[in-house]
């Protein structure tokens, strides 16, 4: 996240069991991806479970960010 801030991206952090984008805003990473919807320039994925789980949904509301995978 720091990389990324150094490159001047806006950094949110949702991951599946962490909740800062969380209550009483948002029930789980679903629910980030798609409440906001095309407001994200970048999203991050890190392993590959979590990229099976929200690369489709990050692809469908997240249409015109940059879509960045790692182990």
């Amino acid at each position: 996240m720091r990389a990324l801030r150094a490159l001047d991206y806006e950094v949110s952090f949702a991951a599946a069991g962490i909740i800062p984008c969380g209550a009483p805003y948002y029930s789980c990473v679903e629910d980030v991806l798609c409440r906001q919807a095309r407001s994200f320039d970048l999203v991050y994925l890190h392993r590959g479970g979590n990229a099976d789980k929200y690369l489709a949904l990050a692809r469908t509301h997240q249409t015109k960010q940059r879509l960045v995978y790692s182990v």
